[in-house]
């Protein structure tokens, strides 16, 4: 998750079954966040905000269909998460 550089060894264990990998922004995780507490009172961290935020610029795809998404991870610093729902994006 916390990468600058892509390794090739992570795309190689990825199943081909996958229909889609793509990167999101800072901003986009800090929405995802918002949107997880707003709608579930979840606290999520970084990796879990991505996986919602992830479908991106294929929203339109999606539509009518069925999505899972794994949330994991609820151990988000807190003045993190104080800058995420009063608006922000942190910096990483």
């Amino acid at each position: 998750m916390a990468v600058r550089v892509p390794v090739q060894a992570a795309f190689l264990s990825i199943p081909p079954a996958a229909s889609h990998i793509g990167a999101v922004s800072e901003d986009e995780i800090a929405e995802a966040i918002r949107l997880y507490y707003a709608t579930t009172t979840i606290w999520p961290k970084g990796q879990g905000g991505a996986l919602a935020a992830g479908p991106g610029e294929g929203k339109d795809r999606l539509k009518s269909k069925k999505v899972g998404l794994v949330l994991s991870g609820g151990n988000i610093d807190r003045p993190l998460y104080q800058t995420v729902l009063a608006g922000g994006t942190p910096t990483v």
